[in-house]
């Protein structure tokens, strides 16, 4: 930005020189555009030390001091001893930066690889307890696999809230209004499989816009998890019986969309699962 002063007025260029310098310093600042902390910090010196000959050049252009004698031989030191102490600082600042973003980078090094110890350890419990349970019951196991993989074949569309919910507290006040029958007719088909009924929270108000504003580009229609509920399993058969009971259509909700995170051994943690968007019949 120091470029531009060459265009404008001579008696102006000392100030100018000021303001462009402390608008650079908060730039490279900023944005540290380099990838090297400590060129950025040095970046950023550099731009303090242009302000600092500036601010010197201000006070000469006042014609406060003389051309000549002790005022010019002061000022000179003055700015030699300021330069000079800026440098050192940066030098000094630098470093400490530079071995602050080494250590940081290491931790993280350490984290990660942390991290992915204890998902292998994570994945193997996870194959272990599925493969238990498989051995436990081969044909129900072989229901399961096959009766979520075809609920996942017919059920692919992407839920919506109706274009009548014209609001978020619209969509809450519906929420509210069929949460009950909502959570009774999970309970029926969980419990009915043999299963353990967990009833979920109502998201909350607050939960639901942020989720609207950073997920789904402010469109509430797209949030379609205010109520929630799960179904555990302890064994296969209860699980074959809750999805033959969907494939029939012998439950009170009617599919969405279904999920399948069971094929291919789950997550990358090996956790598996049966997502779906359901509506009451």
């Amino acid at each position: 930005m120091i470029g531009l002063l060459p265009f404008t007025p001579l008696s102006t260029r000392p100030i100018l020189g000021c303001g462009l310098a402390a608008m650079s310093a908060v730039i490279y600042r900023e944005g540290s555009p380099y990838h090297d902390s400590f060129t950025n910090t040095l970046a950023v010196a550099a731009q303090w030390q242009l302000f600092i000959s500036y601010f010197f050049a201000v006070i000469l252009s006042t014609e406060t001091f003389s051309a000549d004698g002790n005022d010019s031989y002061s000022l000179g030191v003055a700015l030699l001893v300021t330069n000079l102490t800026v440098v050192v600082m940066t030098m000094i600042m630098g470093v400490l930066k530079n071995t602050s973003h080494k250590s940081n980078l290491a931790t993280k090094h350490k984290l990660r690889r942390q991290l992915g110890i204890e998902k292998k350890m994570d994945k193997a419990k996870f194959d272990h307890a599925w493969g238990a349970l498989a051995k436990e019951d081969d044909d129900a196991t072989a229901t399961v696999l096959s009766g979520v993989a075809e609920l996942a074949r017919r059920h692919r569309e992407t839920p919506r809230q109706a274009e009548a919910v014209v609001d978020i507290a619209q969509l809450m006040a519906e929420a509210a209004a069929v949460e009950e029958a909502m959570h009774r007719a999970n309970k029926r088909l969980v419990v009915q499989a043999g299963g353990v009924f967990q009833q979920g929270p109502l998201k909350s108000e607050e939960r639901v816009r942020a989720k609207t504003e950073n997920d789904y580009d402010g469109d509430h229609h797209r949030v379609v998890d205010v109520v929630r509920d799960t179904g555990m399993f302890s064994n296969m058969r209860g699980l074959a019986e809750a999805v033959k009971m969907l494939l029939g259509d012998d439950s009170d909700v009617e599919i969405v969309r279904c999920k399948d995170r069971i094929a291919g051994g789950g997550n990358s943690y090996g956790y598996r699962d049966v997502l779906m968007n359901v509506r009451l019949r």
